[in-house]
């Protein structure tokens, strides 16, 4: 049951009990008064107000059994009066279907009162009597009904009155009492009700700020609740999948540290032993020492780039945000680069070529019209990352590389494939690793630090593309660089 639902019931509740205590109350007091009745105690009128009560019930007493045949109950209702005080009569059509009481208190005079039609009742007080005359039209039925009361001596009905004060003083604290407690019952199981989820959030609340992401609430109520419940179990599944990427991202940090200490390592090892050289005066000429200094700078060289590339690493985090990404146009930057760079990369063996652009079936050349944000440095970077693996691998003299672009609906790729020697099959999820090289056994940091592939994956995820690599054919490595198209807000 919904909260909703609970709600209103309980409402209904609080308003049902009262009007359920009031009527066993009444209950009570009929059959109270039937049990004086029973033990010979009969109450009397003493008076015009009692008079009016009495009259107005009777009358509608009489008509109602009268109509439905229920003389049985008009003679229990009138039993409740002294035989000696009263007499009632009800006619049908003009003939008299019930009487009751002591037909010496009627007047022959006013026995033959006639009302005139249109006036339902009268009554009037005759000497120490009280008298109502009423007529009744209900169809093709006319009904008269006559009363004529004795006054009792005041005093004779105290028992009754009492009792009739007692019953009105006791309706307003019962249904008091019973909408207090009510309120208070309805509350304590509103609350019950309640408490069963807040309590189990608040456990959970505790478990997660001790670290506890992998117990979940079990809670099968179909409320207002089980949404919240939801959402909170769906928060520990996801700080769980955080805490285990952090692990995952933690983990890599160490192999990163691990690798940056190798790399490092080797060429301010070789820096540390020519330069111990050259204080020991180990170089006895001008060209050694010429030849020892050079290699220092080479290894100097070595660590710069390789910090450049770690700098390069820890800047990549806030590419996204970068005010120097804007709207370009890929098959640009594809062509400028080519023009830029092809004569360089000619001198060390490599050919740059521009391949022709590729469509899905449900686009056209004109898709070729899609920009992507994108800074030219970073394209740049992109692009001398997969040339420079092309020349430091390249297993002959010339090597080709062709750079081609792939349209899709919300997407383009640039596709990147040599001629090289490629890689085995089994490696290439592993590429993008950072300080993760082929050949275990190649060590030289002058060969490739193995950060390169790594600076592009996270360049792709900074933009929310995707990188991956494939076996090119005949031979050689085939990288696919996948950028979302720009959409103009």
């Amino acid at each position: 049951m919904t909260l909703r639902k609970q709600i209103w019931l309980s409402h209904f509740t609080v308003l049902l009990v009262p009007l359920l205590v009031t009527f066993v109350i009444i209950v009570i007091d009929m059959c109270g008064v039937a049990l004086f009745i029973h033990n010979g105690i009969q109450f009397s009128i003493e008076g015009p107000r009692q008079f009016r009560t009495f009259s107005t019930l009777s009358e509608e007493i009489s008509y109602y059994c009268t109509k439905k045949n229920e003389i049985g109950w008009l003679n229990f209702y009138y039993s409740l009066v002294s035989n000696s005080s009263y007499y009632a009569t009800v006619s049908k059509n003009g003939h008299i279907v019930y009487a009751s009481g002591d037909k010496h208190v009627g007047p022959e005079g006013i026995a033959s009162m006639q009302l005139p039609m249109g006036v339902t009742s009268e009554s009037f007080y005759y000497g120490n009597r009280e008298i109502l005359l009423s007529t009744r039209v209900d169809g093709k039925d006319l009904y008269r009904y006559e009363l004529y009361v004795d006054l009792a001596p005041h005093g004779s009905d105290k028992i009754m009155d009492h009792a009739f004060a007692v019953f009105l003083a006791l309706i307003p604290i019962s249904v008091l009492a019973a909408v207090i407690l009510t309120t208070a019952l309805v509350v304590r199981m509103f609350l019950h009700y309640i408490r069963r989820p807040l309590q189990a959030l608040d456990d959970g609340s505790r478990r997660v700020m001790t670290g506890d992401y992998t117990s979940k609430i079990d809670y099968d109520k179909n409320d207002e609740f089980l949404p919240i419940v939801n959402s909170f179990n769906e928060m520990t599944t996801q700080l769980q999948a955080t805490e285990h990427l952090k692990a995952s991202q933690a983990k890599k940090q160490r192999a990163l540290l691990t690798g940056i200490s190798h790399d490092i390592r080797t060429p301010l090892t070789s820096i540390k032993a020519y330069a111990t050289g050259l204080l020991d005066g180990i170089a006895k000429n001008e060209e050694k020492r010429h030849h020892y200094l050079e290699t220092i700078v080479r290894k100097t060289d070595e660590l710069d780039g390789l910090l450049q590339r770690l700098l390069m690493l820890t800047a990549l985090d806030s590419l996204q945000d970068s005010d120097t990404l804007t709207p370009l146009d890929p098959r640009e930057l594809v062509a400028d680069y080519i023009e830029q760079n092809k004569y360089g990369y000619e001198e060390q063996g490599l050919f740059l070529v521009e391949g022709e652009p590729i469509y899905c079936d449900s686009l056209s050349a004109d898709a070729g019209e899609g920009l992507i944000l994108m800074d030219r440095t970073v394209w740049r970077r992109v692009l001398n990352n997969f040339c420079s693996n092309s020349v430091k691998y390249k297993d002959e003299a010339t090597c080709t590389a062709t750079i081609s672009l792939a349209y899709a609906p919300d997407s383009v790729s640039l596709i990147y494939a040599d001629t090289g020697p490629g890689v085995p099959k089994e490696t290439l999820g592993r590429l993008f690793d950072a300080f993760y090289r082929v050949d275990t056994a190649r060590t030289r940091t002058a060969q490739g630090s193995g950060l390169g592939l790594s600076i592009v994956t996270r360049i792709m995820k900074s933009l929310g593309g995707s990188v991956r690599a494939e076996l090119n054919q005949p031979r050689g490595l085939k990288i696919i660089c996948t950028f979302p198209l720009y959409k103009d807000a």
